[in-house]
């Protein structure tokens, strides 16, 4: 019998299928992770050398900077607003990228934006990190990365949360 040009194989039938699915699967999950993370504005709590500091948050789907040291994910705030957890002594020392003994857990990773590429963030892990949303109180597992600029012109948020902080 002669095959005609319009037959497939039954292999491209099941990986077309599988593919299929495979979208679905992930149309699924994704719709259920967008469903659970509510809003993008979170307030927070940060606990550092038992100083407690309340900030706003914008939860930011392009933040997935993960510290290598640590496997955590990077909160970042920016440098002026992190002077409310550190002095000022220990700012400098953080601007000029000198290790300060205050502070063990600060280290540097490398970000890149659009306009920056391979430069260096300084980030220590926090003591604790609540997230508090309309479902509750979140404790969060993370360092906090410093930024040179601030995050908005209308200083709507303080900081950027992660999405793999709501995994």
């Amino acid at each position: 019998p002669t095959r005609r040009s319009s037959d497939l194989p039954i292999s491209l039938i099941l990986l077309i299928v599988y593919l299929y699915f495979k979208i679905l699967i992930k149309c699924f999950y994704g719709l259920k992770r967008k469903s659970e993370i509510s809003n993008l504005l979170y307030d927070v709590k940060l606990l550092f050398r038992e100083k407690s500091v309340s900030f706003s948050a914008f939860l930011d789907s392009g933040n997935n900077l993960i510290d290598t040291k640590y496997n955590l994910p990077v909160a970042i705030i920016s440098f002026k607003d992190a002077s409310k957890l550190i002095s000022e002594s220990e700012m400098l020392s953080v601007y000029f990228k000198k290790q300060i003994n205050s502070i063990p857990t600060l280290h540097y990773i490398k970000y890149s934006t659009a306009s920056a590429k391979g430069a260096l963030m300084p980030v220590f892990k926090l003591d604790k990190m609540t997230i508090l949303g309309a479902k509750g109180e979140r404790e969060v597992d993370c360092v906090l990365g410093l930024a040179f600029g601030n995050f908005t012109f209308d200083k709507n948020y303080d900081m950027l949360l992660s999405l793999k902080m709501f995994d």
